[in-house]
């Protein structure tokens, strides 16, 4: 899976199960899966890891959708398909002394696996959307009609719909630990139930949260949510092989962003208490940079606001159909109004998001101001929250058409802070890596002016 940045080329389009299948490797191409190995032969070249190597696996959606393989899914199922492409992978990587690890998604949605699987394979559950020990809805992973009776891949199901959803395979393999008598009192799910069930199957499995990923905004991440995700799973990771935080931006944020939700991690690892998130950051702000501050909490929540607008005008610059002017501004607009259900609701919501954001900037200066350790550390956050708020007041202006305010605020502080991102990045980035960080964050603006 995800091997789109590869087959998507031209040079490559050979290793494609199909010429519009652009996701993944041909699962019968013996030339990609001599690609694949000789890829891992060069990054442990490099990398030289002492154990472990991730080989990932995951989200393969479009798996067998050729019309080449039809007659074969129907014969041996997809799952039967994954397994036959990846068993002499996972053998070369075990001849260089290391244990591979697989992603464990494709692996839950065809259960068969877990009979054929290699049991010296890690399984990787990763879960970056649970943030509370008990939650509303679970995950059936699979897609296949005996997991899942409607076929529909991975739903998100309440207990109310769980009996029309989950197939006699799911219910057979892993409803006990999916489902408790607490779930039958009250609809609730016991969180990250995948890892025992996987664990139960007798594979090692360690656990995997995420400290950037989907839905943050491209100044800040969404450290509130991320912070309880980190601490649950690394306490779920502690009761088997342990526990990876990742992080799915190349972009986005400063990775110095991430601390505190790899600092959450670290105490649910050691913590037998239930997570408190305001806690968990006064915590931080006192250990990380000697403040003294019981608000600290408040004050990042207010920053890490993460709504449709902060990612579809600025996560790729602009929707792909759009390349300037206003074409561009109208896209936005249309999905302004349906991701909050009329102009008038959006504007409210963005003149709140405004509000939050100006009071959490200027609450972080002072933080920075009164530090007592690593406190430029703290400009990052002063920047990803500007930008959040110069995006938020231009969108603003542009919903309730003030062309007037919106011209004088993309002249008047769209250069300056396109200089302070520069600067501040090139202290740590390379001045490639600073021009695309520049070029996220500022080209879908600089449409606008």
């Amino acid at each position: 899976g995800h091997a789109e940045c590869i087959v998507s080329r031209d040079a490559y389009g050979h290793l494609r199960e199909a010429p519009e299948l652009m996701q993944h490797y041909d699962p019968t191409s013996v030339a990609a899966r001599e690609m694949i190995c000789h890829c891992i032969d060069e990054i442990i070249a490099v990398i030289r890891p002492a154990r472990l190597f991730h080989l990932g696996g995951d989200e393969v959606w479009e798996l067998g959708k050729s019309e080449r393989l039809r007659c074969r899914v129907a014969e041996h199922g997809l799952g039967q398909i994954y397994l036959d492409h990846l068993t002499p992978i996972l053998e070369h990587v075990k001849t260089h002394g290391l244990q591979p690890m697989l992603w464990h998604d494709m692996v839950m949605g065809a259960p068969s696996l877990l009979d054929r699987l290699d049991h010296g394979t890690v399984l990787v559950d990763w879960d970056y959307q649970t943030a509370e020990a008990r939650t509303q809805a679970m995950r059936i992973w699979g897609w296949e009609r005996d997991v899942v009776l409607t076929g529909q891949p991975n739903p998100l199901v309440t207990w109310a719909k769980y009996r029309d959803m989950a197939g006699p395979v799911f219910r057979q393999r892993f409803e006990r630990f999916a489902v408790d008598a607490v779930t039958r009192q009250n609809g609730t799910f016991p969180a990250m139930y995948t890892t025992d069930a996987l664990a139960a199957e007798k594979f090692p499995v360690v656990t995997a949260s995420a400290a950037r990923c989907w839905g943050d905004a491209v100044g800040v991440s969404n450290t509130a949510h991320h912070s309880a995700n980190a601490w649950l799973s690394a306490r779920k990771g502690a009761q088997v092989r342990g526990n990876i935080v990742t992080s799915w931006a190349v972009r986005h944020g400063h990775p110095l962003l991430d601390l505190p939700t790899l600092t959450a991690a670290r105490h649910g690892a050691q913590s037998g208490a239930a997570y408190d998130w305001d806690k968990e950051m006064a915590t931080f702000a006192q250990t990380r940079h000697g403040l003294q501050k019981p608000d600290f909490a408040d004050i990042i929540s207010k920053a890490c606001q993460s709504l449709g607008v902060l990612r579809s005008c600025t996560h790729t610059g602009v929707p792909a159909d759009v390349r300037a002017g206003r074409g561009a501004a109208d896209a936005w607009l249309t999905r302004l109004d349906r991701d909050f259900d009329g102009r008038e609701a959006a504007c409210r919501r963005l003149h709140q998001l405004a509000a939050d954001f100006s009071t959490a900037h200027d609450a972080l200066v002072v933080c920075k101001g009164t530090a007592q350790a690593n406190a430029e550390e703290l400009s990052y956050w002063i920047e990803g929250v500007a930008h959040s708020l110069l995006v938020v007041e231009a969108v603003c202006a542009l919903a309730e058409d003030r062309s007037a305010d919106l011209e004088a605020l993309l002249a008047e502080r769209l250069p300056a802070r396109k200089a302070a991102t520069r600067a501040l990045f090139a202290a740590t980035y390379a001045p490639a890596s600073v021009e695309e960080e520049l070029a996220l964050r500022y080209h879908a603006l600089e449409l606008l002016a």
